[in-house]
């Protein structure tokens, strides 16, 4: 008997692990048992990153949203995602710099911090020069920065 719950659990995971793969808002239909798996919640934010924004609003997935792996799977796969992360992981250099590379853009949404990280802003401005709108003033006023 308990076999045959195991297998269940397993067969009811690898679906609504599909259809999130599929649509990333489909995490809404899970069962919250499984709101707390992080590979699915990961699957999830990396098929869409929207999908952060709504996990707050699921029982059982609310610390999902804070979760340093599953903010960072989701700013690698758009770095947009960046603006719906904890405003500690904003400030967290791992998870900006994932953002950036993704889109250059996303440096808008980092802590002012890594703003005014040279490195940070290079690698943003490298992914898309309009990041460099984002980067703090002290680097826009600085001509040695302004000419790497």
């Amino acid at each position: 008997m308990l076999q045959c719950v195991a297998v269940c659990c397993s067969v009811l995971q690898c679906v609504v692990l599909a259809a999130v793969e599929q649509n990333g808002f489909a995490i809404r239909y899970a069962h919250k048992s499984l709101l707390g798996t992080l590979h699915l919640v990961c699957a999830a934010v990396t098929q869409n990153y929207k999908v952060l924004s709504q996990l707050r609003h699921l029982a059982g997935a609310e610390e999902a949203t804070n979760d340093a792996t599953v903010a960072l799977a989701a700013v690698k796969s758009n770095g947009f995602a960046l603006q719906l992360v904890s405003p500690t992981l904003r400030g967290s250099e791992e998870h900006v710099l994932a953002a950036v590379e993704q889109n250059g853009f996303a440096l808008k949404f980092a802590a002012p911090t890594l703003r005014a990280c040279p490195a940070t802003v290079l690698r943003a401005v490298a992914a898309d020069h309009t990041a460099l709108a984002f980067a703090h003033d002290a680097l826009r006023s600085d001509p040695a920065f302004m000419l790497q």
